[in-house]
Order: C-alpha cells, then sequence, then structure tokens
C-alpha cells in the first residue's frame, strides 16, 4: 500500500506509473525492511539487511509487485549468488534475452510480470550531457497532475514540466553505482539535483526536418566552450519514440506577454524600469551578437543566425519586480563556418522564409519576404532587434497604451491593411521604412532622454 501511495503518473508516455529511486526509499523507510523481512520470513541477518537496502532495494519493490512467493529462498538466490546473477539493482533492467535466470527463481507467469513491471521503478534519469535514445518502455520522471501545455514554438510543442528531486543528472551520472558515491563524493552529489525543478518540454516530431534543424543547433549551442548568460539554457535533450525532447529553463512569460500585458503594468510603473529595460535590451543585443560571432567549439568557431528572432521566441524571467530577457527557440536558425577558419561567404542562402509555419511575420526583414532573391543572414536578425527595440522602448517610454496605438499604425499605413511590418514595398519592388514607424520614432524621440535619443538615432 505504501509503495502504491508512492507512485506517480507520468505525461511521456501517458498514464504510466512510477517511482523514483529516493520516492523508494522514503516509502522504504516508512515500511521497514526489518519488519518486511520477519513478516515475509526471508531470514536475514542485520548486515543483510543493510545489503538488501544498498544493492536489492528495486529488486524487492519489483517482487512485492509481482506478489511473488518466494521469500523464504530470497537470501539463497540472491544475496549468496549475487555474483552470478544479474538481479542485483546496478544491473537492472533486465533484458528479454536475459530472463531466463528470472525463470529459475519463479514461476513463467511471475516472470513476465517482473520483465514488465521493472521500467516502473526505473524511470528515465534526464541526463545534462548527450541526447540519448529512451526505449519505448522506459518511463520519464515527469508529474502528470503538473504537466501543462504552455505553448508552441516554430517546430513543435511546448509544456511545463516538473521533474522531482533526484531524477536530473547534470553531468550525466545515471545509474545506482554513480548515486552511491554521492555519499563519498561531494562534487558528484552536487550533480545530481537535489529540489524538484519546473521546467520546459518542447516535443518535436523527428520525421520533421525541423527537428533535425533544432536538434543540430541545441547540440552546437550545449557544445559550445563559450556561453551567454541570455541564451535560454537547455537542461537535457532526448529522443523518446518519434519525438525530440528539449528541457530547458522555464521562463515566466514571453516578451510579448510582457510588453502587452496588463498584469506587468506594475514594474513598468516602478521608477527605474526604464534603466532595467536598456539594460535587458543591451544584454539582448549582446547575446545575438554572442551568436553570430562567438560560438566556439574546439577546434572551430560558427556562426549561428537565428532567423525566427521575434518577441515570442524572446523569453522573461521574472523574480521579486526584477526581469531578464533570454533568447530561445532555434528551430529555423542556420549555422555556417566562420570564414576566419575558412573562406566561405558571409551571407547565408535562405531557405525557409516561405515555411507556412512561421509565425514572425512582423520582425521580418525586408530580404526575407517571400520572392525575395536578397541573401540572408546576420544582418536579418539585426532588423529584427531592431523593431523589437522599438516596440520595447514605446511601452517603456509611452506606455502600454500607446505600444497598441504604434502596433495598429503599420497596419493602417500598409497598402495591403493587413501586414504590420516595419517595411513597406514601393512601386518599383524595393522598400523603405513603414511610414508609421518614422512617426513614432520622431514622437518617441521628443518624450525621451539623451540615452534613448541616441538609441534611436543608431536604429535609424
Amino acid at each position: 500500500r505504501i509503495l502504491n501511495q508512492a507512485m506517480q503518473t507520468t505525461s511521456q508516455p501517458d498514464d504510466r506509473h512510477w517511482i523514483s529511486e529516493r520516492m523508494l526509499n522514503d516509502a522504504w523507510d516508512e515500511i521497514g525492511l526489518k519488519c518486511f523481512n520477519d513478516g515475509v520470513g526471508m531470514g536475514l541477518g542485520e548486515c543483510e539487511i543493510k545489503r538488501l537496502k544498498r544493492d536489492f532495494l528495486i529488486t524487492i519493490s519489483i517482487l512485492v509487485s509481482i506478489r511473488w512467493s518466494g521469500w523464504s529462498a530470497f537470501r539463497v538466490n540472491f544475496l549468496l549468488n549475487a555474483d552470478k546473477n544479474s538481479l542485483r539493482d546496478t544491473n537492472l533492467p533486465v533484458s528479454d534475452i536475459c530472463s531466463q535466470q528470472l525463470r529459475n527463481y519463479m514461476t513463467e507467469q511471475e516472470a513476465t510480470d517482473f520483465l514488465e513491471k521493472q521500467h516502473v521503478y526505473l524511470p528515465e534519469i534526464l541526463q545534462g550531457k548527450g541526447a540519448p535514445m529512451v526505449s519505448p518502455e522506459r518511463r520519464l520522471p515527469y508529474i502528470k497532475s503538473k504537466h501543462l501545455h504552455i505553448g508552441d514554438g516554430a517546430s513543435g510543442r511546448v509544456f511545463k514540466e516538473v521533474i522531482p528531486s533526484g531524477c536530473y543528472s547534470r553531468d550525466g551520472y545515471t545509474n545506482q553505482a554513480c548515486l552511491v558515491l554521492c555519499s563519498i563524493f561531494r562534487n558528484i552529489l552536487l550533480t545530481i539535483q537535489q529540489t524538484d525543478i519546473n521546467v520546459a518540454r518542447k516535443e518535436i516530431f523527428v520525421g520533421d526536418g525541423m527537428g533535425k534543424r533544432e536538434a543540430t543547433n541545441i547540440e552546437l549551442l550545449r557544445n559550445s566552450i563559450t556561453k551567454h548568460d541570455h541564451i535560454l539554457p537547455i537542461y537535457a535533450v532526448y529522443t523518446y519514440k518519434d519525438t525530440l525532447n528539449i528541457i530547458s529553463e522555464l521562463a515566466d512569460d514571453d516578451l510579448e506577454v510582457f510588453l502587452t500585458g496588463d498584469q506587468y503594468d506594475i514594474i513598468f510603473s516602478a521608477s527605474q524600469c526604464l534603466a532595467k529595460l536598456l539594460s535587458e535590451t543591451c544584454n539582448l543585443a549582446h547575446a545575438l551578437a554572442f551568436l553570430h560571432d562567438r560560438l566556439r567549439e574546439t577546434d572551430k568557431n560558427q556562426i549561428l543566425c537565428h532567423m525566427d528572432f521575434h518577441t515570442r521566441n524572446i523569453l522573461v524571467k521574472d523574480t521579486a519586480n526584477d526581469f531578464k530577457f533570454v533568447i530561445s527557440d532555434f528551430g529555423l536558425a542556420k549555422v555556417q563556418r566562420d570564414p576566419r577558419d575558412r573562406q566561405t561567404p558571409l551571407n547565408l542562402q535562405e531557405v525557409t522564409k516561405t515555411n507556412a509555419r512561421r509565425r514572425a511575420g512582423t520582425f521580418l526583414a525586408p530580404e526575407v519576404r517571400t520572392g525575395s532573391t536578397s541573401f540572408v543572414g546576420r544582418k536579418s536578425d539585426v532588423w529584427s532587434l531592431a523593431c523589437i527595440v522599438i516596440r520595447i522602448l514605446i511601452r517603456g517610454v509611452l506606455g502600454r497604451e500607446a505600444l497598441n496605438q504604434f502596433d495598429q499604425s503599420r497596419v493602417n499605413a500598409s497598402k495591403s491593411k493587413s501586414k504590420d511590418y516595419f517595411y513597406s514595398r514601393t512601386q518599383e519592388g524595393g522598400c523603405v521604412i513603414n511610414e508609421a514607424v518614422e512617426i513614432w520614432l520622431s514622437n518617441l524621440s521628443s518624450k525621451s532622454g539623451q540615452f534613448v535619443r541616441r538609441l534611436l538615432s543608431n536604429l535609424r
């Protein structure tokens, strides 16, 4: 009963039960191994009970769940023959190929049940290194009651998940042998997370070329020996069935909601808000420059162009009326070798601008428009950044209602009356800055201090 109460239900795959090693330890502390030993008639001494907890806790939990009746022979078959058998916890799960040993100690039905039930007690430990392929039989350590669909990216769906303590290893220590070392070596202990953590899980269909591209880009960011504090931290990556899963830090909102939602009015009303906005805007620019110029693998420099830079892909961490902007979602990004390592063109030939899932029309650079033959690359990201900065400044200086009016004014100035781009098309087929943008920039400049005016001058 106590083991059943400790069970969790995962959100991946749906409605399957699991229990972590820490939860299992807590449950057995409540049950009492000595009382259990006496109750089922194993006849173990004190030292053997300690060994039972150290080496066979998962095994006996599985045996309890299948209602195994051979407890009187446990000492001989498991403890005394431990060097010969594969049923100590560190050797689980037992594969179908190696299951004959099970049949030496139990009936055919019990062996079948053991093979099925073992995965309940062996949830996947998410790893901070590598990108493993998780077997379909394994359970992922998520708590379904706290699972929530929170949005969609360019190439997949995004969920909020909770990973319980002990189910994430920053440095990839996953088997029990390494976990035992945690009690000896503090540096290993610190790599196993000690509390529940809230994360975002992005789920991408692996048969999609977009998913493969994002996986490649994420791997580049993870492997880079240079890091940036304003690029979304990636905790783990794995493939499960037909989906690539990217586990990252959970933000409070995206920048679009932050700028337009009335729930953040109290932050914008603070006297130091504009200074903080300018600081975070500079951090965004610095993070984008890092992607463009400072990614470094062991033997080469890389250039990464985001190609989908807009307010939905900038996340906001809000803590105690403070906030931080981070860049996310690299599903459309393009990567090439830096010409400082090899002579290659700086411009990246555009291949994704007409993709139907692209939602960043507001912030698209003119050269990314449908039908354009222009090259796109880092300058396209810079255009998008400038558009974002203008909206941030209008919100910070003139207010939320002014931002709404600015957004509508771009539509009104558009010949199609349906686009809110920051540029307009000329009769000759060229592009100029949207007339409404020019008007609002002048208005904003007249009501801003010297630093903002200088920034606006550079944006033009």
